[in-house]
């Protein structure tokens, strides 16, 4: 395996879901390169689960300099957590996306729906 390759499989590594050999094969990669090595280190600070926890936080700006940084280190290396951020953010743009009423009526709003909606609303 190349450092490319670890890299893509570190959290996998840490969380125990590779096999038995390819767990091996990381472990010696691990031992004579200190890149990945580096790696490896804010994955083991951060859990995946942490991350997901600390999302809105994250994202509304409201971690610590040291807690955010520690987020992003670990976002730098794990590419499950790259994808779910994403998903994230998609999802929430989204949402306030569907909520947005229209900031003007059409042009071509028929003037009787216009009365009839009108009508309809409860008087005070």
């Amino acid at each position: 395996m190349n450092c490319t390759e670890i890299e893509q499989r570190l959290s996998e590594f840490l969380y125990r879901l590779l096999n038995r050999e390819q767990a091996e094969a990381i472990q010696a990669h691990l031992r004579g390169c200190a890149h990945c090595s580096a790696k490896l280190k804010p994955l083991q600070t951060r859990t995946c689960r942490e991350i997901t926890d600390f999302l809105y936080d994250y994202s509304t700006g409201a971690l610590s300099p040291e807690e955010r940084a520690s987020f992003e280190a670990h976002l730098k290396v794990c590419p499950p957590c790259i994808a779910y951020m994403q998903s994230y953010q998609t999802t929430v743009k989204l949402a306030k996306g569907a909520y947005q009423p229209p900031t003007e009526l059409p042009e071509d709003l028929p003037d009787q729906l216009l009365w009839a909606i009108l009508a309809s609303r409860p008087k005070s």
